[in-house]
């Protein structure tokens, strides 16, 4: 159990710091993996960036994810759209509607995205409940060559940890647990995080 998001960061950061992996730049999935991201990059003196990528929720359920896009870039978890019986006309909107919102959230964040080219990066979220979300920011991340990249992530369900190892070289996991519903489960403070918080939090983080 972590007591909030940034105590989730400073435990990434001792981590990145016992293994003895250099980083260059910390990437946060918004709104919630900001804030980790912002912790690690205080306690490293690095700098950080929000890397935007939108969920695809499910009817009544919006925080069940079966898939993920970027502004330009859709995974879909074919398993789950069949066992849910999700509709094509559902997708197709749900994928419209999501990358526009992509657009939009990385014009409003465009000046704290760094180059990522031949820089050490370190990509973070406050955790992973299916694993689409994170795939697709791997995706983005490894089409900008960086010249290494770290998954730094606090909490991960144990069914599909090797999922997520198999996406980088290198993986830190902080927990693993067998009984997962949520992400919120392993938090004491799991506030929802807006875009004027995720502002706030990036600006006091800039080199």
């Amino acid at each position: 159990m972590f007591t909030s998001r940034e105590e989730a960061g400073h435990l990434l950061s001792e981590e990145l710091r016992k293994r003895q992996k250099a980083v260059d730049v910390v990437l946060g999935i918004p709104r919630g993996g900001v804030l980790v991201a912002a912790e690690i990059a205080r306690k490293l003196g690095i700098n950080c960036s929000p890397l935007v990528i939108k969920k695809l929720g499910v009817p009544g359920n919006p925080e069940l994810a079966i898939g993920a896009v970027s502004k330009n870039s859709v995974y879909l978890d074919e398993k789950l759209i069949q066992k849910l019986r999700i509709s094509d006309d559902f997708l197709h909107q749900e994928i419209q509607v999501k990358q526009i919102e992509c657009r939009q959230r990385e014009r409003q964040l465009t000046k704290y995205r760094p180059t990522l080219k031949q820089k050490r990066v370190a990509l973070t979220d406050d955790g992973v409940a299916t694993g689409a979300t994170f795939k697709v920011a791997v995706e983005m991340v490894k089409r900008a060559q960086p010249a290494t990249l770290i998954l730094a992530i606090p909490v991960v369900p144990a069914d599909i940890v090797d999922s997520i190892r198999q996406l980088a070289k290198d993986c830190i996991i902080l927990a693993a647990p067998a009984e997962f519903t949520a992400v919120s489960q392993f938090y004491l403070d799991f506030h929802e995080v807006d875009d004027r918080e995720v502002k706030r939090v990036l600006q006091t983080v800039q080199k």
